[in-house]
């Protein structure tokens, strides 16, 4: 999945449904500038300004917790919903930001492993 421009948006619908039984893998390729310093990864600054973030929004509408990402790991959801992403930056400072991220996402292989036994 291809996030671009992320840095000038609200957060950006992955178009990916995630479970809260189920744990994600994911890598987050190139990078973004969040003002007019130097250009970073998804995993920010120390301070975590411009690390990649996520959020899930449940069935019900819900706005989930936002929780950190980064360049690559793994997460599990706490509800099921639709997970966004975004930079971390002020909201009012988004108009200077620049840069594309790549971000790919999938479950994790022992979870795959598990469905496939029960099936």
């Amino acid at each position: 999945m291809a996030v671009e421009s992320l840095t000038k948006r609200r957060p950006y619908a992955a178009k990916l449904l995630v479970r809260p039984d189920v744990s994600y893998d994911y890598v987050a390729q190139g990078t973004w500038r969040v003002d007019v310093g130097d250009e970073v990864t998804a995993d920010g600054r120390p301070n975590d300004t411009g690390r990649l973030m996520g959020m899930v929004f449940s069935k019900d509408y819900r706005e989930g917790q936002p929780f950190k990402l980064g360049e690559r790991g793994q997460f599990t959801a706490q509800v099921e919903g639709q997970l966004y992403v975004r930079c971390n930056d002020n909201w009012n400072e988004l108009s200077d930001n620049d840069g594309e991220l790549t971000l790919f996402i999938r479950r994790k292989a022992e979870n795959l492993e598990i469905e496939s036994q029960l099936s």
